[in-house]
């Protein structure tokens, strides 16, 4: 009987811990800035080796020298770089590094370093 009751407890404390639903991940569609277009999805997902940023297949980005993949947070569109962007079309996936929060920010920007402009930004919503 103890370990039935263990049992319970443990599936008890999952689920108000919230173990096992599923989360919904942050998601957005890129609008053009800086006279650039960006088109297509990024999301922020949970992978097996910590959060990458997902450039979904739709993605799609006209050119510029320089290109970063960044978080924003408020109106800071290139609070942290990512990576330099790897193709300018296509699914792409890039690593945050650990010690990164992605909860903390609300933007995957297409950011130029060179120009300091953002070329798109992506509003993530859960």
């Amino acid at each position: 009987m103890s370990r039935f009751l263990n049992a319970l407890t443990v599936i008890a404390v999952s689920v108000w811990l919230g173990f096992g639903q599923a989360h919904a991940e942050p998601k957005g569609t890129f609008v053009g800035a800086s006279s650039h277009v960006t088109e297509g999805t990024a999301s922020v997902e949970k992978s097996s080796s910590g959060f990458v940023i997902r450039l979904h297949a739709d993605f799609w980005f006209d050119g510029a020298p320089d290109p970063w993949v960044s978080l924003g947070k408020g109106d800071t569109l290139n609070a942290v770089q990512i990576a330099t962007l790897r193709e300018r079309s296509g699914e792409q996936v890039y690593k945050i590094p650990l010690g990164i929060d992605p909860a903390e920010y609300d933007k995957v920007v297409i950011y130029c370093v060179k120009f300091t402009v953002p070329l798109g930004i992506a509003v993530l919503e859960p």
